[in-house]
Order: C-alpha cells, then structure tokens, then sequence
C-alpha cells in the first residue's frame, strides 16, 4: 500500500500526541475563559482570538488557547455543548521519547486539575490517554506475575499427577484411590488473581473455632508440648508453611505478602480502565518488578527442591473439611478447582494400610535423587495424611 507524504505526516501526528478530554456542568464558557486567561497556576494565552483593543473578545460556542509549562506547550480547546455542559480537549505533542513525554504531559495535567479545583469547578475525565498509555505498560507486568503466581502454586502440585505414580497407586488400591482424571493443575487456570492470593495468602490452615476445648488441661502439659499448643494456634497460611522459606533471609520483608492486597486493586485499576497517573504508574510497577523476583526465585528453589513430601502435605493441610467448607463460602471456584484432590487424599486415609507394602516397592519415575529421597521420606509418613498439621515434631517442623 502506497502513503503519500501528507498522509504519512496524518498518521505521525497520531502516534505523537497525547489528549485529555474533561467535560464540566458547572460553569459556562465565557466564564471558564475569564478563569483561564487570569490564573497564575499555568501561562495561558489565547490562540488565534479577535482582539478589541488588546483585549480578547468574550467567546460563547468555543476557544482555543497555548498554555506553557516547564518550557513545553500543550493545547487547550473548549467547547459549548447544546446541554449547557462544556468540553475541555487538552493535547501535547511531543517528537520523541512516549514514556518521558507522558510524564511530563501529566504533570501539567495535575496542574491543570489544580487550576479547576482552585476554582471549585467540578468535572469528570472522559477520556485519558497518558492513562491507557500507562495502563498499556503495566498489562503485561500483571501478566507475568498473575502467570507466575499461578506457577509456583501447579509446580506445588505437579508431584501428585506423575503418570507413573498414579498408575501404580490406582492398580495397588484396586481402582479405590484414582487421580487420573482429577487434574487440579490444569484447573488451577480457573482461579482469578484475588482466587490464587485468597489460596495463598489469606487461608488459615490453623483455624480454632472452640479455644476452651483447644487449652482444655493446658496445666498438665510440658514445655515442648506447650510450645507445639502455641505454635498451633497461630494463623499459618500457604505462603508461611510452604513458599515463604524459599525467599530465604527475604521472607520476613517479602514485598509480595506485605503488598499483594495493593497489587490486586493496581491490576483491578488496569484492568476496569481507571485513571493511571505517572506517580501511580511508577509505584504498581517498582512494586510488580520486586514480586516477580521474587517469584521467581521461589519457582527456581521449588524446581530444585519441591517433591512429592511437600506436595502430600500441602494438599493433606488443605484436604481438612473445615477449610473445603470455608472454600466454599470464600469462592466456589477455589472450591470447585480443590475439592477432587481433597476428596482422594482423604480417601486415601481410608485405604492406605493395604497400599504400604505396594507404596514400598513402587518403582519411581526417573526425575532426580532429590525427589527419590522425598518419596521415600513421604512412605514412612504416609499414615499422618489425616493430621490437620502433619510433622508436628519440633525438629521436623522447623525444616519445613
């Protein structure tokens, strides 16, 4: 396809420009003139206007008008509507450098918005394109880290879906404990970002609903005994028992569980096309860049070191029927997308005695000595897998 040269410069001109549209009920043009042409905020100057005496003359239908700022200029349109509102069209051209362009286009729209606000004029925004433009380099951030949220938590479970395992379970229990056709990892594309962080972050895995009965003969109990009774009451989510201890000495300042509520309402901003200035801009993403490292580094720890123990256990910590119940109330996804593996693990309660001996002679699938190791770790535990809290003993529970 062939561009003529005044077409080309049409197209040029609508990539390197921003514009911002304000409409306003609360006061009529001339009035809105007066204002523009007497502040002090910003240097505003009528453009091509009639003259009387070196006064411009009073406008009713429309105006246009430079404003200079911090040595750039930006255009100012107003427009009377037939409802009595008016319209404000202000557009910055820039020649290169879009990021540098927008910023500097939102700093004078702040301080446009301080000239209305100054003057008590109400108004709403009906278009922003530094916003979109914004919200446009945010978007795939989100991406990444919804991706990667969304990872760790299948890498988390992929243990329990080795085709080789389950063959072998399923001929030794006689066709009674079955995870073929399960598939929780594929499923866990069905949660939502405020799904995986309910998942991850706000679950308490440790839920006391009767504290009498819980203490109930406290005084007979010993020091260790004691210390396991208030380890316990504690609320422990996902992310303290399972993913935390791959940041290292991080986890106690993890960007990531400090800050996940701020990062949903940033994506929710993203996403439902809320004004996005540069500040905020700036924040959601420094915010975004810490948590994907960090992640990151919990996905490349589990790929060393995840196995089939830590697998058992997180799903045996959430097969408890007071936390699938309280899935249910909390989202039906969560519940829908959990409660299969839930229901065979607890299953597998029922069952597991016969399965030992065939558990013992069970030929892995050749992965690495790390899993090997774990697998076997996981058959002198496998008779735990109805313990609210498995591995309650000091030692092993502070290796978790």
């Amino acid at each position: 396809m062939n561009i003529e040269k005044g077409q080309l410069i049409n197209l040029m001109d609508r990539y390197l420009n921003f514009k911002v549209e304000l409409l306003s009920g609360d006061i009529e043009i001339s009035r809105f003139d007066e204002l523009l042409l007497s502040t002090d905020i910003v240097n505003i100057h009528p453009y091509k206007r009639i003259q009387v005496n070196g006064i411009p003359v009073s406008v009713t239908h429309s105006a246009q008008y430079i404003a200079t700022f911090e040595t750039e200029e930006y255009r100012i349109a107003l427009a009377a509507l037939p409802l009595g509102n008016v319209k404000v069209e202000i557009t910055y051209e820039y020649l290169k450098n879009k990021f540098v362009s927008a910023r500097k286009f939102g700093n004078f729209l702040s301080k446009f918005k301080e000239l209305l606000g100054k003057n008590k004029i109400r108004y709403s925004i009906i278009s922003n394109e530094i916003s979109e433009y914004f919200a446009m380099r945010l978007y795939p951030k989100f991406q990444s880290y919804e991706t990667k949220l969304r990872k760790i938590f299948i890498l988390a479970l992929s243990p329990l879906e080795d085709k080789k395992v389950i063959g072998r379970i399923k001929e030794s229990s006689e066709g009674k404990i079955d995870f073929t056709n399960i598939n929780t990892t594929g499923k866990i594309e069905e949660l939502g970002i405020g799904e995986l962080h309910d998942l991850i972050f706000e679950i308490n895995l440790n839920p006391v609903d009767d504290y009498h009965n819980f203490f109930r003969d406290f005084e007979l109990r010993n020091e260790f005994e004691l210390k396991k009774l208030i380890d316990s009451i504690f609320p422990v989510t996902v992310w303290d028992r399972f993913f935390s201890k791959f940041l290292g000495d991080r986890k106690n300042d993890s960007i990531l569980q400090k800050n996940y509520h701020d990062i949903r309402k940033f994506r929710n901003d993203v996403m439902h096309f809320h004004t996005i200035s540069y500040r905020y801009y700036r924040r959601a993403e420094v915010m975004l860049i810490k948590a994907i490292e960090e992640l990151e580094i919990i996905e490349n720890s589990m790929l060393q070191s995840w196995d089939y123990e830590s697998a058992r256990r997180l799903m045996n910590d959430l097969s408890r029927q007071d936390l699938i119940n309280s899935f249910n109330k909390l989202s039906e996804t969560i519940y829908k997308v959990i409660k299969p593996t839930t229901e065979t693990i607890n299953n597998m309660n029922r069952v597991m005695q016969p399965l030992l001996t065939a558990i013992n002679n069970l030929q892995l699938p050749k992965i690495d000595s790390n899993r090997t190791r774990a697998f076997q770790k996981m058959v002198q535990t496998f008779g735990e897998l109805g313990l609210p809290n498995p591995n309650l003993d000091e030692d092993k529970y502070n290796n978790v």
